[in-house]
Parts: structure tokens; sequence; C-alpha cells
């Protein structure tokens, strides 16, 4: 697979891919890019990852390439590390790129885990940046900058203005092997608070050295950073080690934490669980409830709120079996691939911050079919893109691929009900 599959996708929201769900729309613009190498397998695809405006309508993209002659818009670059890099890029909201950031580590792979803005003019990454393996590296981000990392610090967070311009990075742990082995990049996201806070959630394991004289134990914690890059507090969630974090949000007002994610001990199997769970300000949990569901992929992948303080989270189920349809179960509702009984579901859940489910969509699939991002849209609506090959379907309307096996994007934008 080849230059190809990098897409920035950054899209005016007047588009879908097929009439067969909606009629009149159309791209305003679209901007895409990527590197000319052979991207193979276990290499992660290039692709954008994370996405997010900041209050000027500008556009932050946060996308993981290749090494080779990578190309977005007007920038080009060539990255210093292995076959995974990332890219930061910033358009406005008539699609002229405002700059581009290329980071990459000497040490071999980074990889991309949250992108988000404050209300102060703030820009932060969060991201893993692979050590050397056995000797110190260089962290370069953008052609401006370059940071001599210690031997094993990798997982970090980056603070940049909205021009681009770098302000600050600080990693998690002290330099040592345990640094290296417990903070890895599976179950670590970014969320902001109502005080321009980052909060970068995170599993780690044991012996990490968080804050002076605070080691950590294995399980996930809440590491709040101010716009000054200095580490506030490291709170070690109420939740058990064996599960991590896929999203997370912030309620502004209240400083409870919601999040969603998967039990790890069972990854992979026919009993994965999923969940979703809420914490108060000292991340003490006030409840949280599993997922029934299929196996395979993770269910609950994505994680907002919007103004009446309803969750939205976004996931997807594989069946059980060949002989067994895909359902899902949460708090007490429920849904089944009635339309093809055992390909897959994508799922779209509003809940109350109690966790009680106030409507539950799903689209279903024969074949490969996954949710990547969710958002708010004005009036109570909300946007889902995602991926699928075949078709694709509510029971009502569907979209078909055009071709072949690839897998093809798909957005849907449902009203406060739930209704397409």
């Amino acid at each position: 697979m080849k230059e190809g599959l990098f897409k920035i996708a950054i899209c005016s929201i007047c588009l879908l891919i097929s009439t067969s769900f909606c009629s009149a729309q159309q791209f305003k613009w679209v901007r895409g890019g990527g590197s000319t190498m052979d991207i193979i397998s276990p290499t992660p695809n290039e692709a954008t990852y994370f996405m997010c405006t900041d209050p000027n309508g500008n556009i932050y993209a946060l996308s993981q390439v290749g090494n080779t002659s990578i190309v977005a818009d007007t920038f080009t670059g060539w990255a210093h590390g292995a076959d995974a890099n990332l890219l930061i890029t910033s358009y406005n909201c008539n699609g002229q790129m405002r700059w581009a950031k290329l980071i990459s580590s000497s040490g071999g792979q980074c990889r991309p885990l949250g992108i988000s803005v404050d209300s102060l003019g703030h820009l932060l990454v969060a991201g893993f940046f692979a050590h050397g393996g056995g000797s110190s590296h260089s962290l370069y981000i953008g052609s401006d900058t370059t940071i001599s990392t210690g031997l094993y610090l990798a997982t970090g967070l980056i603070q940049f203005d909205t021009l681009g311009h770098f302000n600050w990075i600080r990693f998690i742990g002290n330099n040592t092997v345990t640094t290296s082995l417990g903070v890895g990049y599976i179950g670590c996201v970014l969320a902001m608070d109502g005080i321009n806070n980052a909060h970068y959630i995170c599993s780690m394991g044991y012996g990490v050295v968080i804050m002076p004289g605070d080691t950590s134990h294995s399980g996930t914690y809440d590491l709040t950073y101010n716009t000054s890059g200095t580490l506030l507090s490291a709170i070690r969630l109420d939740l058990d080690s064996q599960w991590y974090l896929n999203g997370a949000i912030i309620d502004p007002a209240t400083n409870k934490l919601y999040v969603c994610g998967l039990e790890t001990m069972v990854f992979g199997a026919t009993t994965d669980t999923s969940f979703v769970a809420a914490f108060d300000i000292s991340r003490n949990r006030i409840w949280r409830y599993n997922a029934g569901h299929g196996a395979g992929d993770d269910v609950f992948t994505g994680i907002t709120m919007d103004k009446s303080k309803y969750l939205h989270l976004i996931g997807g189920v594989n069946p059980v079996t060949t002989t067994a349809p895909a359902k899902f179960y949460f708090n007490g509702d429920s849904v089944v691939n009635s339309h093809y009984p055992h390909g897959d579901m994508t799922i779209v859940m509003v809940a109350d911050t109690n966790g009680n489910p106030k409507w539950m969509r799903h689209y279903d699939c024969g074949l490969i079919n996954g949710v990547k991002g969710i958002t708010q849209l004005p009036n109570g609506k909300v946007a889902v893109t995602g991926g699928f090959v075949g078709t694709l379907t509510d029971g009502v309307t569907s979209i078909v691929t055009c071709c072949g096996t690839t897998s093809f994007p798909f957005l849907v934008i449902l009203d406060s009900a739930g209704d397409l």
C-alpha cells in the first residue's frame, strides 16, 4: 500500500459519499498528502488519527506518515526516524495551509496519541517518541527544534502556540529502564478541562517516577499540566489496572472525567469487555457500566459531550461466531445486526451523565466496518466518520463502496434524537 493511504481528509462539512444517504452534498474543499514509501505490516498505516479546531475556526490534524518524500499541500519534508513519524498540519476554514510540523525521532517510530487546543491559543500534542533501544537519541520537531532526549524517555506532551511555534515538551518518567517498560502508547489519551489544564491520562506499570517521591503502581493516571507545562498532580484513577482507555472527556463546569475503554487481560478473546466510566474531581469512580458484545475490535473508541451534558459514544462490534449475529448490550439497551447477520456493526450511542442510554443507533455491514471519529455540530447534531467495505445500512438507507475490497470512508450526520 502506497502514498494514497495518508489522507488528511480535512473537509468543510458539506459532504457525503453517496446519494443513497443524502442528496446535494458537495465538498467545499479537501486536502491530503502522504509519503512515497511502501507501508507494510506491522508498520501502522499512514493516516490522520486526531483533529481539532480552535475558537477562530482554524483546523489542526495529527497524522502518522512514512519517512520518504513526505508531501502535504505546500509542505515537503524528510523524516529522521524509521517508517512511522508524526505530521501536524494546520488549515484555516477556507482550506489554506497555515503551517506544518514534522516530528521524528532518531530512536525509531513515533505514534500519535492526541491533539487539542485551549482557549488561550495553545496547541497540545500527545505522542510516543521512540527511545533509542540502548542509546540516547534526538527528537526533531519541525526544522527549527531539536531535543536531546534521555536514554528511556519516550511518552510525552508538546505545547505549541497557534502559529506552530514550539513552547515546551514534558516526558513521563525519570529516564530509567522502568520508564521505558512502564509507559507505552497503549491506553494514553488527552483531554482538556475548563481552566486550560491539559490532562494526559496514561496507563502505567510499576516503578515509574511521576513526581519527586511519587512512584507509580500499575494502573491509569491522570497527569494534569498547566499552560506552563508544570505537572500539577498525578492521580491514579479508581479503575482496575487491566483496563485501558480509548477516549476521555472532562466536563468543563464540574471537572468530572468520563472515559471509555477496553479490558486488556482478555484482549482479542470472545469475552472482550468494553466499558464507560465516570470519575469525580478526585478521580474516585462514580460508576462504570460494561458493554456486552462480540469479539475482535474494540467497542467504544471515542467519547464526547454536548452542551446539554449528554455523552456521545462511538464504537464497533464483530460477531462472536459465523453462526450468530453481532449483538451489543449496554445498561439495559441493546441492538443487533439483522441486515448482515454475520457482519460488523458501527455503534453510535447517547447517554446521560449517569450512564443511562438515551438512544442507540447501529449501522450494519457484511464486511469491514469501523468508526474513527465523532464531533458535535450546531443545534445538537453530531457527525460520525469511519470506514467500511461493501454495503453500510441503517435498515432504511444504504451506501455502497464502488469497487474492490478497499475500505472507503463514510460520514453520518445525526440529529439530537439520533435520526439520520
